[in-house]
């Protein structure tokens, strides 16, 4: 499949028996689980994808044992709150590991290769689902800024935030503003190119030259991401005014 043969292999249908829109008013216990793994996976800090978890789970236990000995003796130095805050904040942790990992179990000791990637295959079978998907790679790794850098989404999403119109030159120059004063705190936290440019503090009146100067880097950033929308995203054909039967 490529991106000229995708919209032919795709027929799109109305879903059935689907929820209503969830918004700020619904609460957390009232969504889908579906929605709340999204969710997780779109705003909570990301782990690395592979990593060991063994230290993690000892930890936990550790505590948990410690809450259950002093819970035993009556809790005879009277920290209840204390234990309380404990268990909620490793109850948080291990349901966020849960929800954003899938997790398997595989026992120290010999294997033979065979029997490794036995494993391994039926991991692969099971991730290969709801879980995740696994491709080739080949071609998005050749192309790993194909849907836009992180700094033209933020610009973009800056622009719509604020509902400015780069065509608009006033606009342009309230986002070009924005760029500058931007760059100005990069280069005070050493965030930016060494050769940025960028006078004056966080917050101080940026000079007309300064915003005429920034006005391209700041409309190229959108542009990417616009031209990406419409090659993915090309607006429907216009409607037929034949009559249907």
């Amino acid at each position: 499949m490529s991106r000229k043969t995708a919209y032919g292999s795709i027929e799109v249908r109305p879903m059935t028996n689907t929820s209503k829109p969830i918004s700020f008013n619904n609460a957390w216990d009232s969504v889908s689980e579906h929605f709340k793994r999204q969710f997780r996976f779109a705003v909570l800090p990301r782990k690395p994808s592979f990593a060991l978890i063994n230290e993690t789970i000892g930890e936990a236990a550790l505590v948990l044992g410690i809450i259950a000995r002093k819970l035993q003796a009556g809790d005879p130095l009277h920290e209840m709150e204390i234990m309380a805050a404990f268990a909620f904040e490793l109850g948080a942790d291990l349901y966020q590991l849960a929800g954003n990992y899938r997790l398997y179990r595989i026992a120290h000791g010999g294997y033979s290769n065979s029997a490794f990637k036995g494993f391994l295959k039926r991991i692969k079978e099971d991730f290969s689902g709801s879980f995740g998907e696994i491709s080739d790679g080949r071609k998005h790794d050749s192309h790993r800024s194909y849907l836009g850098t992180e700094k033209d989404w933020h610009w973009f999403l800056e622009a719509e935030r604020l509902k400015l119109d780069i065509k608009k030159s006033p606009d342009l120059y309230r986002l070009a503003e924005l760029y500058y004063d931007d760059l100005r705190r990069q280069k005070m936290r050493g965030q930016a190119h060494p050769r940025t440019k960028a006078h004056g503090h966080t917050g101080a009146p940026v000079s007309s030259k300064d915003k005429r100067n920034h006005r391209n880097d700041v409309r190229k950033h959108i542009l990417k991401i616009l031209e990406w929308i419409q090659k993915e995203y090309p607006p429907l054909p216009p409607a037929s005014n034949a009559a249907v039967s």
